[in-house]
């Protein structure tokens, strides 16, 4: 069997399975992949935090953040990915998320505290290995506007795995 040959791209579109043709509806996909990507790239920021005990974070990322410190809304989901080289073994790993308020250390409600069960974290963690995972918190809607403190602590078998403390403003939609 021989193939026709053709003189112009487009008459050829009969040898092309019609899955491999371009689509106006494929187009319309690939660009909105391509908004919804930046979007989410630009909706997260690496915040810089005070070290408090423990092993060094090595990174945390807080999503969705565009500023150092955040600028949260109420009534947000934020979701706070980090990596951790851990100082122990354990098979545990408890959040222990806590905000300052007029110098008062208040825990920050809604926060799953076993990162195991939660499937934040996949345990065992091993001493001088790093671990990564996401915590999910919301803000809820009678956490009124202000600039606060909030410090992420993570535990083990053995203590203080990490512990890292960064400002956060609540701001009202």
């Amino acid at each position: 069997m021989t193939k026709k040959q053709c003189s112009k791209p487009r008459s050829c579109s009969a040898f092309v399975p019609r899955f491999v043709q371009p689509s106006s509806e494929m187009n319309l996909f690939h660009k909105m992949l391509t908004v919804l990507t930046s979007t989410l790239c630009q909706a997260q920021q690496r915040i810089t935090f005070q070290h408090c005990g423990g092993s060094v974070i090595q990174s945390l990322i807080v999503t969705p953040c565009t500023s150092d410190p955040c600028v949260i809304p109420v009534g947000t989901q934020i979701n706070i990915t980090f990596e951790v080289e851990s100082n122990q073994d354990s098979n545990r790993v408890l959040f222990d998320p806590r905000v300052t308020v007029l110098g008062v250390q208040l825990p920050i409600p809604g926060v799953k505290k076993d990162a195991c069960r939660s499937g934040a974290v996949f345990c065992p963690v091993h001493k001088g290995k790093l671990f990564a995972g996401t915590i999910s918190a919301y803000v809820y809607n009678f956490v009124p506007s202000l600039t606060v403190t909030t410090t992420w602590k993570m535990l083990g078998a053995q203590g203080i795995i990490a512990c890292g403390a960064t400002n956060v403003t609540v701001v009202r939609k």
